[in-house]
Parts: C-alpha cells; structure tokens; sequence
C-alpha cells in the first residue's frame, strides 16, 4: 500500500474532507510512531503490535556474484511483532 493509497483508505473510512487533510494525518501518525521508536526504541499499540529497535551483530557474509567473503558491519535494525488479534485476522494460530 503507498502512502496515497493509505490516505484514500483514511479518507473512505474516516470521512475526512479532502486527500490532502487525509495525507496529513497519516504523516502526522507515522511520524508520531517513528518518533516514539526514536526516543524509547519501542513502539506498543495494544490491537496491533510492537514495533522494537534491536541490535543486529557484525557477522561474516558472502558476496552472491563472486563468493567472496565481506565483513557486514552491525547496525540497529526495526522488527515488529503483530498483536494475537491480528494473527488471528491473517488466519495464523496463536
């Protein structure tokens, strides 16, 4: 789903005016929820997930063209692990 995609769906949904108001407040959502990642390195919402900030280690990898190995440098990565209501949504057991 894009972002216009997002808003027209917020827009249908919400009953909101215009696509611009409705762009606006999906930006003003994602840029709460990736400010809140920023600050504590979690994000928590009851009904839907946990967004969380985890530490991935330097490891050793292969180059897929050449099989050469290289070095992969460690970085902070974000996972996300849905609520049981949204498994139960998809089907998924929990």
């Amino acid at each position: 789903m894009t972002k216009y995609e997002m808003a027209t769906a917020f827009q249908e949904k919400t009953g909101v005016r215009t696509k611009k108001a409705a762009t606006e407040y999906v930006e003003a959502v994602l840029d709460i929820i990736v400010d809140e990642i920023k600050s504590t390195r979690e994000f928590r919402y009851h009904e839907f997930g946990t967004f969380k900030v985890q530490q991935r280690a330097a490891r050793k990898g292969r180059n897929p063209h050449t099989g050469e190995e290289i070095n992969i440098a460690a970085r902070k990565v974000v996972k996300f692990k849905p609520a049981p209501a949204v498994l139960r949504e998809l089907g998924e057991d929990v």
